[in-house]
């Protein structure tokens, strides 16, 4: 168990994107705390890139614009992951990324 609580019903807010629910406040992962843009998780799985704008609308989710890089620590299977992005911490959408291929 990751310990960071359970999934909203996809059909609690028809049209509204489901989103996780901390049962944790405050909302802490143990990652430096936020502004620390320079900050890289050494436990990443993979990049990938926001390819689609996303605000969040909650605070245990990241807000990305186009072209943000995220360093994904975990996927779930409701399409939602859990990443690091500008010294923030939180969940997004997953299908608003592409991966990210190194050369």
């Amino acid at each position: 168990d990751s310990g960071l609580g359970t999934w909203a019903p996809s059909d609690s807010q028809p049209g509204k994107i489901s989103r996780p629910i901390s049962d944790h406040e405050p909302f802490d992962p143990g990652y430096p705390a936020a502004g620390d843009a320079a900050y890289i998780p050494s436990n990443f799985i993979k990049r990938v890139q926001a390819i689609f704008r996303y605000n969040k609308t909650s605070d245990d989710e990241l807000s990305l614009p186009i072209g943000a890089t995220i360093y994904v620590l975990q996927e779930h299977s409701d399409g939602w992951s859990e990443g690091f992005y500008n010294g923030a911490y939180g969940y997004f959408p997953a299908n608003f990324t592409t991966l990210i291929v190194d050369r």
